[in-house]
């Protein structure tokens, strides 16, 4: 894939490189980190929003105009007024997500989280395994601060940051928080079954991008087993789990709601091998794309690339 034609790519492959300035800035972001742990927990964020939000202007001109044209596309009834509008406050929802993180183990604590549908979600991991399908919206670490409220050992596959700074930073959060994290490999799969089957609930997200293209939801696209919806599907038909849609929605006045949609199993399947496999995924994403779509402001994948 060309660099130059996808600048998603491009900037990313730029920030990972282990140039002198790279490891200044990944020092930087964990140093802030630190700092911003120990500040009033609304002047870290403020603060990382105001310089977060020049910088996606300035230096990243492609995140507005990429949610612009996937906002053209996923909601030609609104008028443009009103996407312009869904736009710049995705804008906003990106560059809050950066202070945010420090702030995520003060969330409950200050009786900022809400939560909704947690009472048939604790009760269907009580009663078997229980498969989380996780989506990017809102400020999705709270979910990990959710099930630590609510007593749920939780593991969860996870990517890379942009940075070898930020994954730093996501991984003693998470640590922190009690999430036991997987590999996005076949090892880390084996190693998800097992946990599932000694009580964790395993988080798989459902949504995904790589190299700045949106592998899921498919919205209209042909469905594929190449992503995270796959493997969901995998680790359900081979544990008989019950999957849970879950999601963190921004609320205003610096508050969230953590949304844990009804408990669901895959159906018995009409078919056998990639044709089943691929109607799994299919059935998935039909599960994903509503609780995605009236949230696109605040959902981390809508610059992707949908072609």
């Amino acid at each position: 894939m060309n660099e130059e034609a996808n600048p998603i790519l491009a900037a990313r492959l730029a920030r990972r490189r282990p140039t002198l300035l790279n490891r200044a800035r990944d020092a930087w972001e964990i140093a802030l980190d630190a700092a911003f742990r120990r500040l009033p927990m609304d002047l870290g964020p403020t603060l990382a929003r105001r310089f977060t939000l020049a910088e996606l202007r300035l230096a990243r001109p492609w995140v507005l105009e990429g949610a612009r044209r996937n906002l053209a596309r996923l909601r030609p009834d609104l008028p443009e007024a009103e996407r312009e509008a869904m736009a710049r406050r995705f804008l906003i929802h990106l560059a809050s997500l950066v202070g945010e993180i420090a702030s995520v183990e003060r969330q409950f604590p200050a009786g900022r989280v809400e939560m909704q549908g947690h009472e048939a979600g604790v009760a269907a991991h009580k009663a078997g395994p229980l498969l989380g399908l996780s989506l990017h919206t809102g400020n999705w670490e709270l979910l990990g601060a959710a099930l630590r409220e609510l007593g749920v050992p939780l593991s969860s596959f996870y990517e890379e940051a942009e940075s070898p700074g930020a994954t730093r930073v996501l991984r003693g959060l998470r640590g922190r928080l009690g999430v036991r994290l997987l590999e996005p490999t076949l090892a880390g799969v084996r190693q998800g079954l097992r946990e599932l089957r000694e009580g964790r609930v395993v988080a798989v997200f459902g949504d995904e991008a790589r190299a700045g293209r949106l592998m899921a939801p498919f919205f209209g696209r042909p469905p594929h087993t190449r992503g995270n919806l796959a493997v969901a599907a995998r680790l359900a038909r081979a544990t008989d789990a019950v999957i849970v849609v879950n999601q963190v929605l921004r609320l205003p006045g610096n508050r969230f709601r953590v949304v844990f949609h009804p408990p669901r199993r895959l159906p018995p399947r009409a078919e056998t091998g990639e044709a089943g496999l691929l109607a799994d995924v299919a059935l998935l994403n039909e599960w994903i794309e509503p609780a995605i779509l009236p949230h696109l402001d605040q959902w981390y994948f809508l610059d992707d690339a949908l072609d």
